[in-house]
């Protein structure tokens, strides 16, 4: 994993990471044998190395399954933008990095 992207171990290390942060954050929600999310993940890399203006974190689900229920989540791989501690978009499934970077953008949470 890269140095870039946050390993949120548990709901605790969510809040302090992300709830309590005055920045924008991206939240990619994981299982283990989950296909989809594997193939996420160079992209949470390769998104973290280029826009390095917001947090990216990874958290397994199983670590946080109230935290998952709080946040509605309904699939995985799961991807939450957060800004200054509210959650501000989602979405479930892969996008390439273009268009992840794009639905980033669209959310007016960042300048181009």
């Amino acid at each position: 994993m890269s140095g870039n992207v946050v390993e949120l171990l548990n709901e605790e290390a969510f809040v302090c990471e992300v709830e309590n942060d005055n920045g924008v954050a991206v939240v990619d929600f994981w299982g283990d044998g989950c296909a989809p999310c594997k193939t996420m993940s160079p992209i949470i890399e390769e998104l973290a190395n280029h826009l390095t203006q917001i947090k990216v974190c990874k958290i397994n689900f199983a670590n946080a399954t109230e935290l998952a229920v709080r946040l509605q989540l309904m699939g995985l791989p799961t991807f939450y933008l957060f800004k200054n501690g509210e959650q501000v978009a989602s979405f479930s499934g892969t996008k390439s990095l273009k268009e992840f970077k794009t639905w980033i953008y669209d959310q007016g949470v960042l300048s181009n």
